[in-house]
């Protein structure tokens, strides 16, 4: 005689989904090498105009006004600076005139727009990371006591050309850590995104049985980036935490129960 319990082995692995959203396992517009779509976040464009009432951003029809002239040495001219905001929500808004002047250059460049770290480190929060998918072993239902397994797959990230206040933006990023949730109050994290038998490192053992744990796993991203026609990468100082999807995965009690042997 031998026995055996209600489920034998670590069975299929199944893809136990719910909610909404991005799943990790599932092809997406964030996967490597994704052009992200436009500005991330909001931010604010500059331009020099020639100080006369006529000019505008783009249309300096007077540059010989007395106001062009006025406390700047020759050659540069009196400029006014304009700005207009770049909603993600609203687009573009219209060009204002501000308080700020200068002695410039007619034909001196806008030095090009420069993100700053901070302003990286917000936009890169709104990048669509994909939302990890639980699979576990058993696949229909677990047994308490057994434990179960759980993994998940996530992939490295890159998008390049994000916009961030006006600059063409890199930015890539990894996984560094995974922080299971089981659902019955039990929280574990790894650095390792688990695996299906026989190399499973993430395991839980659920106490008791009649239930329906919820779980799910929180993928903690470390992003870099690089500023436009730059080579070296920079480290996001702030770590992207990534709710995934839910898994519901029901938990039953063991039967025991004596069977031939087939020998």
């Amino acid at each position: 005689m031998s026995e055996c319990g209600s489920v034998c082995g670590p069975g299929g692995g199944a893809d136990v989904k719910g909610g909404t959203g991005t799943p990790g396992d599932t092809p997406d517009p964030s996967l490597p090498g994704h052009h992200a779509p436009g500005p991330v976040s909001d931010w604010t464009e500059h331009a020099w105009v020639v100080a006369c009432p006529e000019n505008t951003p783009g249309n300096n029809i007077n540059v010989d006004c007395p106001g062009a002239h006025a406390d700047c040495p020759p050659p540069d001219l009196r400029m006014w600076r304009w700005e207009r905001p770049h909603s993600v929500t609203d687009g573009v808004g219209g060009w204002t005139r501000t308080d700020a002047v200068d002695c410039r250059s007619l034909t001196e460049p806008d030095p090009p727009p420069r993100a700053t770290p901070a302003e990286i480190a917000e936009a890169v929060k709104h990048l669509p990371f994909p939302r990890a998918v639980v699979h576990v072993q058993p696949d229909d239902r677990t047994v308490m006591g057994l434990e179960t397994i759980f993994w998940t797959r996530v992939e490295s990230q890159s998008w390049s050309d994000v916009v961030v206040a006006g600059e063409a933006i890199d930015v890539r990023a990894s996984a560094s850590t995974y922080t299971w949730d089981f659902g019955d109050g039990a929280v574990r994290t790894s650095t390792s995104p688990g695996a299906p038998y026989p190399d499973q490192d993430v395991t839980h053992a659920y106490r008791t049985a009649g239930e329906t744990e919820h779980v799910h796993v929180t993928v903690r991203w470390q992003a870099e980036y690089r500023h436009a026609g730059e080579s070296t990468w920079e480290q996001v100082p702030d770590r992207i935490d990534g709710e995934g999807l839910v898994a519901d995965v029901p938990v039953a009690a063991a039967h025991s129960q004596l069977i031939e042997d087939p020998v």
